[in-house]
């Protein structure tokens, strides 16, 4: 059991990572394909595999920890999906969803690092649903729309 609970901090940097590679994996892959640009998603893929070794040489040298691979690998993540999102502009966040996409990982990250277990679950559940009410109200309102029209239709 304990060689598990040593590797809670690798897990917990990689999960917030998943944050960042779900964009990338369900939007921009398929952005890639449909667009014929896979040679620029591959050629962008092995730069970024190479700053991810750069990334997790340098920071072994500081922390000498397991936790330096997983924040490279978060590192990574973020800049593959800056490199991904600077390839198609014309797809853009609004202001919002930026904020949205680097805050809800950050307070993840916050108050995992800073919070106990349970605490932090509590607390990052409450901050997120306050986070997206905020910024996220219109696709909000819009998927409950739509979730409520598809639920309570007559079609049953």
């Amino acid at each position: 059991m304990n060689k598990y609970i040593d590797a809670i901090d690798v897990i917990f940097f990689l999960f917030c990572a998943q944050f960042y590679f779900i964009i990338i994996k369900s939007i921009y892959v398929n952005l890639y394909k449909a667009m014929r640009k896979q040679r620029v998603y591959f050629l962008h893929l092995v730069i970024v595999l190479f700053i991810g070794i750069f990334l997790n040489a340098i920071l072994y040298k500081f922390f000498k920890s397991k936790e330096a691979f997983a924040i490279a690998t978060l590192i990574s993540s973020i800049i593959r999906f800056l490199v991904s999102a600077f390839d198609f502009r014309e797809y853009k966040f609004d202001r919002n969803e930026i904020i949205y996409i680097f805050l809800v990982p950050s307070v993840f990250l916050f108050l995992g690092k800073s919070l106990k277990a349970f605490n932090a679950f509590c607390a990052y559940i409450f901050f997120w649903i306050i986070i997206s009410y905020i910024l996220m109200k219109e696709p909000l309102s819009e998927l409950s729309k739509c979730l409520k029209k598809e639920w309570f239709s007559e079609n049953y």
